[in-house]
């Protein structure tokens, strides 16, 4: 009973992006994640009962940012001009589109876990 409430939690997660919205596709983290297009900020939700260590954000598949942990039941918010591609160019919030969201991290347990958002 207990992980077909956790499979209807994870399937029912939206994403809100200034109306649009988006859903998991990766059910290994309780995550939730917004993106202001005002404020131009992501607000990254662990609601996991355990820690995200070594965190690594790829946002549109090209733009990265990595955080060294986001403790469990909480929250941090960045800022988008925060990810940048390996040549160093950061994500222009003016200019480009949010499309995807991807996370990966540690757990408290050393195993990996993913999750992915896509805005529609």
């Amino acid at each position: 009973m207990k992980k077909l409430f956790l499979a209807i939690l994870l399937v029912s997660v939206l994403f809100l992006g200034c109306g649009s919205g988006t859903t998991t596709t990766t059910p290994d983290l309780l995550a939730s994640v917004t993106y202001s297009y005002s404020g131009r900020y992501f607000t990254i939700q662990n609601n996991d009962s355990f820690d995200w260590h070594g965190v690594k954000l790829t946002l549109n598949s090209d733009y990265r940012y990595n955080l060294p942990l986001i403790k469990a039941n909480s929250e941090c918010e960045i800022s988008a001009r925060e990810f940048a591609r390996n040549d160093g160019t950061r994500f222009d919030a003016f200019t480009m589109k949010v499309l995807n969201i991807f996370i990966s991290c540690k757990r408290d347990d050393g195993k990996s876990a993913y999750w992915n958002g896509v805005w529609k």
